[in-house]
């Protein structure tokens, strides 16, 4: 019997056809399989929201961007400490008490972070946030040099200059107009020319406009992730890559990364340092430690370096950025903190407001440091972060966890939980003092996570948080703008990638009397 071509390529398409329906049906018995698995280890222990098949509590959470957080914060309120949710075949664990915090946070076997975590990566670039196993592990050990605290403190005086020539450009202004303005562009052009400097050693005070184009595509970037995650239907990467959404992210990338590749190439050629050097201790930057130092070449590639380099930069001046607008929000709203923080001020750097911020005075700055503090208990810049379970397990505080579920740790919830933090909406940065700190479980308290995973930069973002604020407070008052709410619970919060303030942070400044003099003077104490 013969047959004609056209009957062989329809058979062989029915073939096919066979083969990826058979595909599709193992791979949909295997996902209600580990389901079922999952919901008998689950039992009826934690609780939750009801979920329905197929599309677990998807509809539940469905919700624009402004109203998806205080719809998690209801939940959490509801089912604290621990409860799981589905997200179709995926089980969340969402976990709010510091036993499961320690538990979890200081077990190595809970390294890997959220299988989720990549959906973040076209906004943090493929760096220490988002890696995991052994990647993650030669990115941290090329990245913790540059993070030393020897090293930090040698950019207290590049931050205090950044902070005190911005200020004066734009702060200044808006004094004399008494106009409202938000806040976080501020803090965004002062964190981001730092940031630049501390990690890529590129000085951008000159280069505004390239440093305004590489802001606004990172937020333009952040916004795009969001985006997908409140609406679920994206979730799948083949749906997605068909979006314009996508192709636009495609684009933010192929910009920032232009970006970070020509400062890398300008450095190596201004430079010209040998893979063979041997490193200095007295480096600065990310950059320089990484191009000198032979061991981090062996650590990392060239693709890689850029990467990690991109990550640095956009997730250090996203946090610190936004956790300065916090603490300058709430230093506007309680004006006796702010006063005592001014006091502070005055007896540290006495009355002259052109002394400048050095690394001998920043760590007598400790009312300012317990400010900051108290910001992040109330709005920890991460409020969210995940990992990935990796065996069935049964938490300290009594709840199972089924193997490859996603352990979501609430520190939003857990930092204004009453049994930790008596009157937890009232904003008093004496909680911190360490009389008061001793009396509660050490982990009640984590806006850098804990444990091997957590936040390398912390200590790079306190030291410039008291730096850059101690910076502006001495010669500006911070006010809240006519309207604005009065009261810590009425704030307008949203998260994206990270927890910040819905329609921005409108705020009013005035120079302070003793700091008229100085007006207009810039620098060049360190120039």
């Amino acid at each position: 019997m013969r047959f004609t071509l056209v009957q062989v390529c329809v058979g062989a398409a029915g073939v096919a056809a066979l083969v990826y329906v058979g595909y599709l049906v193992s791979r949909l018995l295997a996902i209600v399989t580990e389901v079922r698995r999952m919901k008998k280890v689950l039992g009826d222990t934690p609780p939750g929201p009801r979920s329905f098949p197929i599309l677990g509590n998807v509809l539940e959470l469905l919700a624009p961007r402004n109203g998806f957080w205080s719809k998690m914060v209801a939940l959490v309120q509801k089912y604290a400490p621990t409860f799981r949710f589905w997200v179709g075949p995926n089980c969340f664990m969402v976990i709010t008490h510091p036993s499961d915090f320690e538990y979890v946070l200081n077990n190595p076997k809970f390294n890997e972070k959220s299988s989720w975590y990549p959906l973040a990566q076209s906004a943090l670039g493929t760096g220490l946030i988002v890696l995991g196993g052994e990647q993650w592990r030669r990115h941290r050990k090329a990245v913790a040099p540059s993070m030393h605290q020897q090293i930090i403190t040698q950019n207290v005086q590049m931050f205090y200059r950044k902070a005190l020539d911005i200020s004066e450009e734009v702060l200044s202004a808006a004094a004399q107009s008494g106009a409202t303005l938000d806040i976080k562009d501020f803090c965004n052009t002062v964190s981001m020319d730092a940031v630049c400097e501390t990690i890529l050693s590129a000085d951008l005070s000159s280069s505004r406009e390239a440093l305004k184009r590489f802001v606004d595509a990172k937020n333009k970037s952040c916004d795009l992730v969001a985006y997908r995650v409140y609406n679920p239907w994206l979730l799948s990467d083949r749906v997605y890559s068909l979006t314009r959404e996508a192709r636009e992210v495609r684009r933010i990338e192929k910009l920032t990364d232009r970006f970070v590749d020509e400062v890398i190439a300008k450095k190596r050629d201004r430079d010209h340092v040998p893979s063979t050097a041997e490193p200095s201790p007295k480096r600065r930057s990310f950059l320089e430690h990484a191009l000198a130092d032979a061991t981090v070449a062996k650590l990392m590639n060239d693709e890689e370096l850029r990467e990690e380099a991109k990550a640095m930069v956009i997730a250090g001046e996203g946090s610190v950025a936004t956790a300065m607008s916090f603490t300058l929000l709430m230093l506007a709203m309680h004006p006796g903190v702010q006063k005592a923080v001014h006091q502070e001020l005055e007896d540290v750097f006495g009355d002259d407001p052109d002394r400048p911020v050095t690394e001998d005075e920043v760590p007598h700055l400790q009312y300012l440091e317990r400010v900051v503090l108290e910001t992040l208990r109330l709005f920890p810049i991460v409020a969210v972060f995940g990992r990935n379970c990796p065996e069935d397990i049964q938490l300290p505080s009594g709840c199972p966890a089924p193997k490859d579920s996603q352990l979501l740790f609430f520190t939003y919830h857990m930092h204004r939980d009453p049994a930790w933090w008596p009157r937890p909406l009232e904003f008093d940065p004496d909680r911190f003092l360490p009389e008061q700190t001793h009396t509660r479980p050490p982990l009640c308290y984590a806006p850098f996570s804990a444990g091997p995973r957590s936040c390398i930069g912390q200590r790079y973002a306190m030291m410039y948080l008291k730096t850059a604020l101690a910076t502006v407070l001495r010669r500006y008052d911070v006010h809240r703008a006519p309207g604005d709410v009065h009261e810590v619970a009425d704030l307008p919060l949203e998260i994206g990638v990270i927890l910040t303030m819905q329609g921005g942070f409108p705020l009013r400044v005035s120079r302070r009397q003793d700091a008229q003099s100085s007006a207009g003077i810039k620098s060049s104490v360190f120039k």
